[in-house]
Formats: structure tokens, C-alpha cells, sequence
């Protein structure tokens, strides 16, 4: 089994098959039309050569058809590239995007977090002020006669 070379997928020999008898059966076609039309009269080497121009100009065409073929498998392919790489390109760009986004909100918490904090401390130092102005919590010696 032998790889084809532009997309390196093994070339099946029933496929080789295929191309051998279509290839011969058009040639063989094209010899009994050839002989049909020229009646006979022509020289083996005359035969011979339209057979060779026929032939060439069929390669010509055939090499023409595969080029623009390979040329647009190519293309397709360069293109393929491109966006996985604009994929891959935004995948980071998200990725990057999530880790500050992430880190904001982190710091927003810790931010929040130590306002929280600071809050309760002075409720506490308030608490413990209020505490102080209560005469319920004065010393018997302080707290003034009723």
C-alpha cells in the first residue's frame, strides 16, 4: 500500500485498479474512434503520433485539474492554521482575561473583608463606650443617689 502524497492516506490497490480500467477502457474507446474516422488509411506512425498528442494533452489537463486541486487543498489547509491559531490566540486571551477578572474580585474581597472588619471594631469600641456611659455599669461609689 503506498501513501498518497498530498494527504499521506494509504492508496488502496483497488483504487490503482479502478484508475487502470478507466484509463484503458477510454484509450481503447478513443483507438476504435480514431480508426472509425480515419478509415483505416492512416500509417501506423500517424497513428501513433495523434495518439501521443492526444495523450499529452490529456496529462497537461489532468496535471492542470491536480495542481488547482493541490492549490486549493493547500489553501483550505493554510486557512485551517490561521483560525486554529486565532482559536488558540483567544483561548489565552480568555484565560488571561479570567485571571484578572478572578484577581479583582479577590482583591475586592479582601478589600470588603478588612472594611468589615474596621466596622466591627468600632461597633466594639462604641459597644464599649456606651458601656462606660451606662450608669448601671459605674462603680457603687460613682453612680449618683436616686
Amino acid at each position: 500500500m503506498k501513501n498518497d502524497a498530498l494527504t499521506g492516506t494509504p492508496t488502496k490497490a483497488i483504487d490503482l485498479l479502478k484508475v487502470f480500467v478507466v484509463t484503458a477502457s477510454v484509450m481503447a474507446v478513443y483507438e476504435i474512434i480514431k480508426e472509425l474516422l480515419a478509415h483505416g488509411r492512416l500509417t501506423p506512425w500517424q497513428s501513433h503520433s495523434i495518439t501521443i498528442a492526444v495523450t499529452a494533452l490529456i496529462a497537461v489537463i489532468a496535471t492542470l485539474v491536480m495542481n488547482r486541486k493541490t492549490i486549493n487543498v493547500l489553501n483550505r489547509e493554510k486557512e485551517l492554521d490561521v483560525a486554529e491559531q486565532n482559536l488558540k490566540s483567544k483561548v489565552l486571551m480568555a484565560t488571561a482575561v479570567k485571571h484578572i477578572v478572578f484577581n479583582f474580585v479577590n482583591e475586592f474581597n479582601l478589600v470588603e473583608a478588612e472594611g468589615v472588619r474596621h466596622v466591627v471594631s468600632q461597633i466594639k469600641e462604641l459597644e464599649a463606650v456606651s458601656d462606660l456611659a451606662n450608669p448601671a455599669h459605674y462603680p457603687d461609689h460613682l453612680r449618683s443617689p436616686s
